[in-house]
């Protein structure tokens, strides 16, 4: 078996640093980040954005026909452009913090036999990122309950239609 160039140069004391780009090539972790983000991406936020412009109408800025077709990374800034109250930004800000992260490591995930030196190298130097992946799958999986649950939140929010 041939070494991949993104560990070649590796030594122990980036054992972290291995064990992370390890995550990102075996096929289990990347079905769980790609399973556990696209959870978001299909459905629990296209929801989010499909009650705000009920609320809102056109001041959202976007039509209800548009929301299925955005990408990922437009859903994510759309939400994070929306005009709402502290209460609802707040949960607002915490998903979308989490998110970003989710989205740069599912992409990567989604398409890792062609992760080289430098797409590893980049990851990893986001601390969000190796956040994210420390202790895979724990930290991963408990980052998506908090997302989907400031995303809930969001649904029942007065903001969005709810209560």
């Amino acid at each position: 078996m041939e070494i991949p160039d993104i560990l070649k140069n590796l030594t122990l004391e980036d054992e972290p640093k291995l064990a992370f780009i390890a995550t990102l090539l075996r096929d289990e972790p990347c079905g769980i980040i790609v399973k556990g983000t696209a959870f978001f991406d299909d459905f629990l936020l296209k929801e989010v954005l499909l009650a705000y412009r009920r609320k809102t109408g056109a001041a959202a800025g976007y039509t209800e026909a548009q929301v299925p077709k955005m990408a990922f990374d437009l859903k994510i800034s759309t939400l994070a452009g929306l005009k709402l109250s502290p209460d609802a930004t707040t949960l607002r800000d915490v998903a979308v913090t989490k998110m970003k992260p989710m989205r740069k490591i599912r992409n990567k995930a989604a398409h890792k036999a062609s992760l080289t030196s430098s797409e590893a190298e980049e990851l990893w130097g986001e601390t969000e990122n190796r956040h994210l992946l420390a202790d895979f799958p724990d930290t991963f999986v408990a980052e998506c309950a908090v997302v989907q649950s400031a995303l809930r939140h969001l649904l029942d929010h007065a903001d969005f239609g709810g209560r």
